[in-house]
């Protein structure tokens, strides 16, 4: 339907790999709104599929999401109660988001692209990022994304790094981006990790998660020792809870609390486990150490001694 139209592709985070994101209509991922917000004020008609419109995509520390009046908003969703919830759409559709697509795209039938889109323009917007996204940030996920194939599944806990792989990490496949959209949980990566292994056996799993996401589930190791899952698990550690502590002195002049965390050495806790451990120096040797551990056997505790602050701009 995109091709049919022209029109460039937006996701939320849980909606990417819906297109791979080589595609060139593939446009960027709520809540940037330094890629995304100019497009969705530009455009006519606006097409929503499957999104709940959900405060943390549209109405938070990013972005304040707002159609105007000269604007069209259709909204497809298979639950009614989502239409209309948050934006009132011109023209809401019950259905089932394959169905519903399907249908629209036989009643436009054949025809050529109405291609008004500045597509430089675009690629501008793409690749806008304020002054926190820094250098070594990108190096760690350019990192990450070629050492990974395709179709590996990256599993997100909630950590520094996660907050920028949201709109940064590209995402190439379907079901391949996971992460704990909602109640930004901290815990989930290894246990959701260790589920996607046991589920798709066939494809290489990383969890990337901080320090103090790590200790809040670290005892499932055990799991994935006792079932030999070659599952990576790469632990990002500033040794403190970093996004919390940012908030905290951001907010209350500088003040902050019992945030600093006591660690212990992942990857001599790994081995005690009986899996793989090993502390990576930095990023330039994080790439060759996550193909080893991707063919090794069992699983693997990686740690990168790195802090990264998360995006906001309070």
């Amino acid at each position: 339907l995109a091709r049919r139209l022209g029109a460039p592709v937006i996701t939320t985070v849980m909606g990417r790999g819906a297109i791979t994101e080589r595609d060139p209509l593939w446009h960027g991922v709520l809540p940037n709104g330094r890629a995304t917000d100019a497009v969705i004020r530009a455009a006519d008609v606006i097409l929503a599929v499957g999104c709940r419109f959900a405060h943390r995509s549209t109405q938070g520390l990013l972005l304040n999401l707002s159609f105007s009046a000269s604007q069209t908003l259709i909204h497809l969703d298979l639950d009614p109660t989502v239409l209309g919830r948050l934006f009132k759409p011109q023209l809401g559709i019950v259905g089932d988001a394959r169905d519903g697509l399907t249908r629209i795209l036989q009643s436009l039938g054949p025809g050529h692209p109405r291609d008004g889109w500045d597509h430089r323009w675009r690629a501008e917007l793409r690749g806008a990022a304020n002054a926190r996204y820094t250098a070594p940030t990108a190096r760690l996920i350019e990192t990450l994304r070629a050492a990974l194939p395709d179709d590996a599944i990256v599993v997100n806990d909630q950590t520094g790094i996660n907050y920028w792989m949201e709109w940064r990490f590209p995402v190439l496949l379907p079901r391949t981006f996971l992460y704990p959209v909602g109640s930004a949980t901290l815990g989930y990566g290894v246990p959701a990790a260790i589920g996607a292994k046991i589920a798709r056996p066939d494809r290489p799993v990383i969890c990337v998660v901080g320090d103090g996401g790590f200790m809040y589930s670290v005892n499932e190791l055990a799991t994935a020792v006792k079932y030999r899952l070659p599952v990576v698990f790469l632990v990002m550690n500033d040794d403190r809870y970093g996004a919390i502590k940012w908030l905290q002195q951001t907010l209350f002049e500088g003040r902050w609390g019992e945030t600093n965390l006591t660690n212990p050495d992942f990857p001599a806790l790994a081995r005690a486990f009986g899996a793989r451990g090993e502390r990576v120096d930095g990023v330039e040797s994080l790439g060759s150490a996550i193909r080893s551990a991707l063919a090794a056997e069992g699983p693997t505790v990686l740690e990168l001694p790195m802090a990264i602050d998360p995006p906001w701009g309070l």
